[in-house]
């Protein structure tokens, strides 16, 4: 087996480099997500949700975990899980992609990586003809579905293992 792989890829370095790190966000989510497509062509996998994963949240590096890696670490965060659920739609002939939400907390960007499912919205063309296009309809969050808890309570759990809050 090949050693891992790892991207160093320096985001939001500052107010002005928001858009561009958004941005590669979303592509590094895409590839995981077409990482995760050719896994389940590749052998069968348990549906995500009945998998026995749970989601548990990284301190620190951000380690982005494909299918089989979730599977023998036993869990994933947003972004592991959300890209699983995406392949897994795909796979399933749906439309879905990988969705985020960002935030500055203190001075610090935060991102919680979704599931945007799309729908096929199809409408006549002046002149004869239609045009089809998809748009957003449901967010799927597979971290809350596995186990995230709202951050209140994910502070007090903390304190509760002795961590700092």
């Amino acid at each position: 087996m090949m050693q891992p792989v790892l991207f160093k890829v320096q985001l939001f370095r500052d107010a002005d480099d928001r858009p561009r790190s958004q941005q590669a966000l979303l592509w590094m989510l895409e590839a995981l997500c077409k990482i995760n497509e050719g896994h389940l062509a590749d052998r069968p996998y348990p549906p995500l949700y009945e998998s026995g994963v749970r989601y548990e949240r990284e301190d620190g590096t951000e380690h982005w975990l494909d299918i089989p890696s979730i599977i023998e670490a036993g869990w994933g965060d947003c972004e592991d899980l959300a890209c699983w659920r995406v392949a897994e739609l795909r796979r399933q002939g749906h439309h879905a992609g990988p969705y985020v939400r960002f935030r500055n907390r203190d001075g610090v960007f935060h991102y919680h990586a979704l599931v945007m499912r799309y729908r096929r919205v199809v409408r006549r063309a002046r002149g004869g003809g239609t045009i089809e296009r998809f748009v957003p309809d449901v967010l799927e969050d597979p971290s809350k579905k596995l186990g995230m808890l709202p951050a209140a309570d994910a502070v007090q759990r903390q304190v509760e293992r002795g961590g700092a809050a």
